[in-house]
């Protein structure tokens, strides 16, 4: 075989399949046999030959990259969102890019522009600035299909909102019917969607239950990473303290369960606890947690299915999908009823 830089035609004579097995089997597709994806795995080893993915895209339009913006990675919603992704995407042969703007709207807009100059196929955007006009004319003329997490946007495109109302609704409603009449809140108050919808969905479901709504049960640190530790120590210091809290499972949390543990306090004798979100560092907790939270197998799945249906039939021969998910609410020992007074 002649010398110089190897192409995929040598691979696949040397493999022994056809050119689009042989690209197919090197680009991570799902309809190549076992057999073939090795058969060409092995030639192109034994040539040391390395795809030009500028000539692939070029070919195809296609970089196989799909993009994920969001605004802070420090949440686990979106670090395991992403890895659910990435990992469901890759099942289809594509790459996952993301990009953290850490909440700053000049660094949303560099990291648009800069998915659109790499041509990337799809993105996916939780940006920070949900109502800011020059983010949404922006967005507005994305030239790839995208889908927009959780914010309430200027833009009609497809969107998946977490139904934070039903969710907050369910918490409470267990609380109350435990028997709990003082409960609290402990999350960031984020200017964009989920911040005021779960600061809102709370009220409304303490309302609900006659139950008396006050400030001094409201913990709002600025952002998802902020602690809430003096705040927390100040409100279950009062005499008429909360006798349960629900609490976002970020670094909040971490520092709530901090504060709970330095004023001497035990989950569940003396105060119910609920995490919004499955924080990694509670798995083992005794007793269990109790917690709400998305179910990230079913919302990637979604996600991936609606870019797909995008990317196989144009961006707009169907009307934008708005859908609400649902949380998964799992009550486990840190929920009890209230101690006695």
């Amino acid at each position: 075989m002649a010398s110089g830089r190897r192409t995929i035609k040598d691979v696949a004579r040397l493999a022994g399949v056809s050119l689009g097995s042989a690209s197919r089997a090197l680009s991570g597709a799902n309809n190549v046999s076992e057999d073939t994806i090795a058969r060409v795995q092995r030639a192109a080893a034994s040539l040391r030959y390395r795809p030009n993915h500028a000539a692939r895209s070029l070919r195809s339009r296609s970089t196989k990259t799909i993009g994920c913006m969001f605004s802070d990675l420090s949440n686990p919603l979106y670090a395991r969102l992403f890895g659910t992704l990435e990992d469901r995407l890759a099942r289809e042969g594509y790459v996952t890019l993301i990009s953290n703007t850490s909440n700053q709207l000049d660094r949303e807009i560099r990291t648009l522009k800069l998915f659109t100059e790499r041509g990337l196929d799809a993105l996916i955007i939780a940006p920070a600035h949900e109502r800011n006009r020059e983010l949404n004319e922006f967005i507005e003329h994305l030239p790839m299909p995208y889908l927009i997490l959780d914010r309430e946007m200027l833009v009609k495109a497809d969107t998946i909102l977490f139904d934070h109302a039903a969710g907050i609704a369910q918490v409470v409603d267990h609380l109350a019917e435990l028997g709990h009449t003082r409960i609290g809140l402990v999350t960031a108050n984020l200017k964009s969607r989920p911040g005021r919808r779960r600061i809102a969905a709370f009220k409304a479901a303490v309302r609900a239950h006659g139950l008396k709504l006050s400030d001094e049960n409201l913990v709002l640190p600025e952002s998802s990473m902020s602690s809430a530790y003096d705040d927390v120590i100040k409100m279950l210091s009062r005499k008429d303290r909360p006798t349960s809290i629900i609490v976002q499972g970020t670094g909040v949390l971490s520092s709530t369960m901090n504060a709970i543990a330095r004023l001497g306090l035990r989950i569940p004798d003396d105060i119910s606890l609920v995490s919004i979100g499955r924080a990694d560092f509670i798995l083992n907790h005794v007793p269990a947690i109790s917690t709400l939270r998305v179910d990230y197998e079913k919302l990637s799945e979604e996600i991936t299915a609606r870019l797909f249906e995008r990317l196989g039939n144009g961006n707009g021969r169907k009307p934008p999908l708005r859908r609400l998910f649902p949380y998964v609410f799992e009550v486990r020992g840190s929920s009890t009823a209230p101690p006695r007074e």
